[in-house]
Parts: C-alpha cells; structure tokens; sequence
C-alpha cells in the first residue's frame, strides 16, 4: 500500500505496521515474551519463532541474543517481531548459514533489533563466505502481497546479502531480462524506517544490501526513510524485477554510500572469483557494482521519488535505474547528492517500447568518473526532461547527457542550473 499524503513513507509504514499488529493480536495467546538470550530452549527467540506465536515480544531484560544455528519461521500468519535495542548475534556452527530465514512467504514485521554475525572475518574475493541477515522465501503459489516492515533495524557484518526477499524458483535469479527463473503471482512490498545495513556483500558476487528478487506478475514496492545502506560488497539496494510487474519507490533521507567494492582489485587474468570478470566489447573488465540499481524487465514501468538523499563514492554507477522491455520510466529526482561515483553519478536508460518523463530539481553531481547524468530512451518511446536548479560539475565526461536512440520524440528543459557541458538529441525548451 502506498498512501500519498503528507506524512510520506513513515505514513505507509505504520499502516503496514499497525495492520500486521491488528491482524497477530486479536487472540492474546498468540504472543510469545522472550526473556532468554540463549540460542534454544523454553523462553528463547528460536522456541517463540517455533511455537504458534504471531507477536514475539523481547523483554527489555534480555540483553543480547546468541545463536549457533539459523533462526527460522515456517508459519503462514504474519509474524511480528519487537525488540527494544538488542542484537542477535550469530556465532554460527556453519559459517554459511542464515541469521534468520522466513520459509514461506508470510509477512514480517521486525522493530528495535540488531543482527549481525560474532566474527572478525572480512571477507573478500580472496575469502569468501557467510551467509544472509534476513531472508525471506517467497513460495511460487503465494497470492496477494508479501509485506517485509523493518523499523529501526540494522544488518551488518554478514557475507552475503544483508536482507533478501525472493520470489524466484532459483537461487541466483540474476537481473533484470537476462535473469533466469519464475515465481509467484505475489507483489512484495517493502518498508524500511531507521534502517542501517553495512559492511554486507563481501563474502560473494552479486551480494547486495537489501535485494529484492520478482518473478511473476507482482509489483515490488519500495519505501525508505532514514535509511542507510553503506559498504556493501555489490549494490546497496537492488530491486530486480524481471517479469510482468512494475516497480514503484519511495526513498527520503537516505543514504547509498561505498558500495560494490566486492571484485574491486581482482586480477582480470587470474580472478580469485572469475564471475568478477566480464567481456565489454572485447575487453575484459571487472563487474563492480552500484548505490541503487533498478532493474525491471517485462510489461512494467518504474516510477516513484527519491529525494534528499546522499549517493556517493559508489564503485560503479551512484543511481542505476534500466527498463528493458515494454514499460515506462517516471520518476522525481530532488535533493539528491551523487558525487565521486566510480561510473555516472545518475543513470536512467530505458530500452524497450516505453516513455522516459524525468524531473530532477536540486540535484549535484560532481567529480564523478563518467557523464554527471545520463539519461537514454533506445527503443519506441519519447523522452521528456525537466531540470532545476541542479548542479552538475567536473565530471570525468559531460555534466548532463540526454539521448533519443530510439524512434521517438523528446525534449529537455533546464532552468536555473549550473551544468558545465550538456549534450543532447532532443530539442532544449
């Protein structure tokens, strides 16, 4: 559900909230008081997860949460989890596992928690390994909308990815049209509040912040707010939806920062993990990664806002948005900060049959290590930006690229602005 009012993303979040709350406290015995730190047994996070429980209550006299093995749901009802500032730590027999892992689909509701895994390991390239932070399976009969609410949260430390909701019958779904896999008729919508993921992804390729994997005909819906997603070894965020299905988002006051470092120094020769190298055009070159990518394949369009946000010091693009197919691209770009981002600071390219209608308003972009913004219609389809006091400089190329490679018509207005280079195929209003 997305509610477009004054109150923005936190609005949203407490509806999704209160609604899983309602939902798992009509009947009292229904919840489940955790006032033990230890990893199994009466009064632990792993005996209320296996009782019929659907609102876990940490104690506030629970100092800290040791585990040695995944924590796992296997409930159908929504789940809501309540913490007040504790961690879960994992000291996990199987460095590879899961902290914890919801198996089928059911909603997710977690406040006040930290998790993170009790190890000094850094992973690399070089020493891969470690498992997930937070997993949700979708399963493929799933109906309706998957609802994962995270609420003053952090994920940290962890090998692969840091929160992973995925609705897809393979493991590795890959991105966007070049993906493999099918899955649910089920959207997934996710809410982040005070969110913190860092230091996550290092431990193997393509391992990203929080991941979101769509196959099917479902939409993914995207809400952060105060959220920080920082020195991931892949993407900070990726929202891959590969099938019919849009993907709408909502981001204010965050932060994408230092991520996708993972294959950075690989030897392209000899890679200590070969998926870091790819063939551009006959070269060999290594697959970093960005801040935000969206990547949406099939009939569905991407559009939303992010606003007030910092996108900085990225290994690959700062902000990556790619429509492959039929679909649409409108999206509100204000505030945002994208500086020193190893590619373009912002990118949004659209390759099918589908329009491209931008407005970027107080946008900077600086000293970044390809074009400042690009922007690309290459199939059937028009494309119209509006740009506004937006500064973009010393960028490695130009300062604004706007491109009409397709069939389609187009134009481009920029008002109030400092742009030290601008090249552009459609008319300038």
């Amino acid at each position: 559900m997305i509610c477009k009012n004054k109150w923005g993303f936190l609005y949203s979040t407490l509806i999704l909230t209160s609604i899983l709350f309602n939902s798992t406290t009509i009947n009292a015995a229904s919840s489940y008081v955790v006032d033990h730190g230890g990893d199994a047994g009466v009064g632990t996070l792993r005996d209320a997860l296996d009782s019929d429980a659907t609102v876990i209550v940490i104690d506030p006299s629970v100092a800290s949460i040791a585990i040695e093995s995944t924590l796992v749901y296997e409930g159908f009802n929504p789940l809501m989890i309540i913490g007040s500032g504790q961690t879960v730590y994992g000291d996990l027999e199987d460095p590879l596992d899961t902290l914890l892992e919801v198996t089928n689909g059911a909603d997710l509701s977690i406040s006040n928690l930290n998790f993170t895994v009790d190890t000094d390991t850094d992973y690399s390239a070089d020493f891969q390994g470690g498992g997930k932070g937070i997993f949700v399976k979708v399963p493929d009969d799933r109906e309706g909308t998957v609802n994962l609410a995270l609420t003053h949260v952090s994920v940290s430390n962890v090998g692969l990815h840091g929160v992973h909701v995925l609705d897809c019958d393979v493991i590795a779904c890959g991105a966007g049209g070049g993906g493999a896999g099918d899955g649910s008729p089920a959207s997934i919508n996710v809410s982040l509040v005070n969110v913190t993921v860092d230091n996550v992804g290092n431990g193997g390729f393509d391992s990203d912040g929080v991941r979101v994997d769509d196959r099917g005909e479902g939409d993914i819906i995207f809400n952060a707010v105060d959220s920080t997603f920082i020195n991931v070894g892949a993407d900070g965020v990726e929202l891959d939806e590969g099938d019919a299905g849009d993907v709408i988002v909502n981001v204010r006051n965050s932060v994408f920062e230092n991520n996708g470092a993972y294959c950075f120094g690989v030897d392209v020769d000899e890679p200590a993990d070969p998926t870091c190298v790819e063939d551009d055009e006959g070269e060999l070159v290594l697959d970093l990664d960005d801040g935000f990518d969206i990547d949406e394949a099939g009939e569905g369009s991407i559009s939303g806002q992010i606003t007030n946000s910092l996108v900085n010091d990225n290994f690959d693009e700062g902000l990556d948005i790619d429509e492959e197919d039929a679909g649409d691209i409108h999206l509100d770009l204000g505030k945002i900060m994208a500086s020193n981002n190893g590619d373009e600071g912002i990118k949004a390219s659209e390759e099918g049959e589908g329009d491209v209608t931008l407005k970027l308003s107080k946008v900077t972009t600086m000293d970044n290590d390809d074009d400042g913004i690009q922007l690309e219609q290459e199939g059937a389809g028009d494309i119209n930006v509006k740009v506004n006091a937006t500064t973009s400089l010393y960028n490695k190329k130009v300062g604004l690229k706007v491109s009409q490679d397709g069939t389609g018509d187009g134009s481009l207005k920029v008002r109030g602005s400092d742009i030290d280079s601008i090249k552009s195929d459609v008319e300038e209003i």
